[in-house]
């Protein structure tokens, strides 16, 4: 069974995380590209795929697939459809064998992964009306993050739209999941400023003392009700 990072041990998947190849710039090389995404694709049994489809194929984590299919999305390669709680994928570029429709399985062939809807019985608004990242991106360089010099505010900035990508995906999630995801994801950044808090979760101190009011003023973002714990995107 496939281990993500949320189901690691803390101290191993800090080692894990130490051991991956940085660039000059403190990034992590990018070890999956966008190529190898779509490649899936064509591997798995269609007309659709998950984001535990692509970790499986690729042998990286389900969060780093997201963030794969997301950015297909952002470029109009891939268009996606949530279901139940599963957010299933399929392509849409001139690449594809086929449309979800022509790859559709026989009503009694029981199938694991359900068929999305042709997107021209959408309604018109999820094409008009939903919030890019651009528009999220542009948001966050309006707001005062806080920090000491521009390099840190703009790293603790894609702290905070990772977890608005972690919200949009999810439709919904508690603050100790997008905190966590956010820590994670830039905790061994050199410019990124915070340590594991101690006393609650990981990303704590970081959610607590720069993200947390910042991100309730991003597009699409619903805070928690009054004593509550998760967030919601409205996608509006």
């Amino acid at each position: 069974m496939r281990t993500t990072n949320r189901d690691m041990p803390i101290g191993r998947y800090r080692t894990i995380m130490a051991d991956r190849e940085r660039t000059d710039s403190g990034q992590f090389v990018e070890t999956v590209t966008l190529e190898n995404v779509l490649d899936v694709f064509n591997q798995v049994r269609g007309p659709v795929v998950t984001s535990s489809d692509v970790a499986d194929s690729l042998e990286c984590t389900t969060e780093a697939a997201r963030q794969k299919l997301i950015r297909l999305y952002d470029q109009d390669k891939v268009d996606k459809r949530k279901t139940g709680r599963t957010v299933v994928y399929w392509r849409t570029d001139s690449q594809s064998h086929s449309t979800p429709v022509e790859r559709s399985v026989p009503v009694d062939d029981v199938s694991p992964e359900p068929t999305p809807e042709p997107r021209e019985n959408e309604p018109a608004a999820q094409e008009t009306d939903e919030i890019t990242e651009q528009q999220v991106k542009d948001a966050l360089e309006g707001i005062d993050v806080t920090g000491r010099g521009a390099e840190t505010k703009e790293v603790r900035r894609k702290a905070i739209l990772h977890a608005w990508r972690e919200l949009r995906e999810k439709g919904e999630a508690t603050t100790q999941e997008l905190a966590n995801s956010a820590f994670d994801e830039y905790a061994d950044h050199r410019k990124f400023g915070y340590g594991e808090s101690s006393n609650h979760y990981r990303g704590y101190t970081f959610w607590d003392s720069c993200a947390r009011d910042v991100f309730k003023q991003l597009p699409g973002v619903e805070s928690p009700p009054q004593r509550g714990n998760t967030w919601y995107f409205s996608g509006e």
